[in-house]
């Protein structure tokens, strides 16, 4: 059994060689040709970087970071300190390879496939963003209009993220961080963020109002959404590149997503 070792792309203060000398003594080959699996060791941001840019199995290895506003690691499989533990049991097979679903993204010429969590957001240079979601499935169809800091569309991977913002609220004036939602792998989650304003039609017929006023819900995993914006405002797109100022959405622009045929593949260990 080979695997190679993936860190954070932007630096990281971990020591590539004690992760190896770990491999070692497991009885796993260090490898960068052909590897059966990678190694991947940071926060969720880490992993959802190498989610999108490897094809082969993934142990998702959370750092444990001491600093109260350090990487969070929700998605980690194990964590380095029980790492060597971990590794003894994957050379004892005693492991599954878990498959995730992804999302299609697709904005302007930019494409791309994610299998956490995505966002359109407002800038520097903006008041709140009016756009709509358009959700379009076999047996219905609506339209959101929202006044809001945007909107976050994930996976049942990504929930627990930004997504689970609202889970934590135990009051207006405290927070338990632990909690989180965990969508079904079937669905896709879609919630907007801290919204002023938010309106449901089942079509763009401005008579045609349903009393909802969505805030977060979820929908098939198979439903086409689209994103417009329909007022200008300095909106960005997270989660489809690696670039922290996102991608520019002007007034014209259609963000559009769907089911994709790429999937992630994570290592699970099991008794």
């Amino acid at each position: 059994m080979k695997a190679c070792v993936k860190l954070d792309p932007r630096g990281s203060k971990i020591d590539v060689t004690k992760i190896i000398q770990i491999l070692s003594k497991a009885g796993i080959e260090y490898s960068t040709h052909k590897p059966d699996f990678a190694v991947v060791v940071g926060g969720d941001g880490v992993f959802n970087y190498y989610l999108r840019l490897l094809k082969i199995p993934l142990l998702l290895v959370g750092v444990g970071n001491r600093n109260a506003v350090g990487s969070k690691a929700y998605m980690a499989e194990t964590y380095l300190s029980e790492l060597p533990v971990t590794l003894e049991k994957l050379a004892e097979r005693k492991y599954k390879i878990e498959e995730k679903k992804g999302l299609r993204v697709s904005a302007g010429q930019k494409k791309g496939h994610i299998f956490t969590d995505m966002y359109l957001e407002r800038g520097l240079d903006s008041n709140c963003l009016r756009y709509k979601v358009i959700v379009s499935d076999r047996d219905f169809s609506f339209i959101d209009y929202s006044i809001s800091n945007g909107v976050i569309i994930t996976t049942s991977l990504g929930s627990t993220g930004y997504y689970s913002a609202l889970d934590k609220l135990l009051s207006a004036k405290k927070l338990d961080t632990k909690k989180f939602s965990r969508i079904r792998e079937e669905e896709i989650g879609i919630c907007h963020i801290l919204p002023t304003f938010t309106q449901r039609r089942k079509n763009d017929v401005p008579g045609h109002v349903d009393p909802h006023q969505p805030l977060r819900y979820t929908v098939r995993y198979g439903a086409k959404i689209e994103i417009k914006l329909v007022r200008w405002g300095d909106a960005r797109l997270y989660g489809l590149t690696t670039n922290i100022r996102g991608i520019r959405i002007k007034l014209d622009d259609v963000v559009r997503i769907g089911p994709s045929d790429h999937v992630a593949k994570l290592v699970r260990v099991v008794s």
